[in-house]
């Protein structure tokens, strides 16, 4: 009888005294086997919903979308700072929004530093010019490239070839 009362007064105008009673009678029987082949076949139909959710591609955010996103919703920011009349009250909102949406701002940071191309001058490195001394007795001699020019003069197809 109380708990009929708490569900009428919970919104629930329509529960019978006799309806809950049945209920809780009904608890306390043992399943029979049509019942608990029922429950089986009803726990395999969720299994295989979980599976196909399992199964589902992984959706994905891309670079641009979430840019545009974050883009707009900064526009609209300072729209309704400009337009409301309580500068109090939109100053937390925007700071609210902001705080709610930093994790994306940090995934857009962190996807443009990984895809922020490198200038040229990271793969040279600067070295200081050496001076040119005169060839001393103790240096090794360096081998010539004129010689080239004569031995391929001499070929026989270089008639040909020029």
């Amino acid at each position: 009888m109380r708990l009929n009362k708490q569900a009428q007064q919970g919104g629930f105008v329509e529960v019978e005294s006799a309806d809950v009673e049945e209920l809780l009678e009904s608890h306390c029987e043992d399943l029979s086997t049509e019942d608990l082949q029922q429950l089986v076949a009803a726990g395999e139909i969720e299994d295989a919903e979980d599976d196909e959710v399992k199964d589902a591609k992984p959706r994905e955010l891309p670079t641009s979308v979430l840019s545009s996103i974050l883009r707009e919703v900064d526009k609209q920011l300072q729209i309704l700072e400009g337009n409301d009349y309580n500068a109090e009250r939109s100053r937390i909102a925007v700071r609210g929004v902001k705080s709610f949406l930093a994790p994306y701002e940090q995934l857009l940071c962190e996807r443009r530093k990984m895809a922020k191309q490198q200038t040229l001058g990271v793969f040279f490195k600067l070295t200081p010019k050496k001076q040119s001394k005169p060839q001393s007795e103790d240096s090794e001699p360096q081998p010539s490239t004129s010689g080239i020019r004569r031995f391929f003069s001499s070929l026989p197809c270089n008639q040909n070839c020029t």
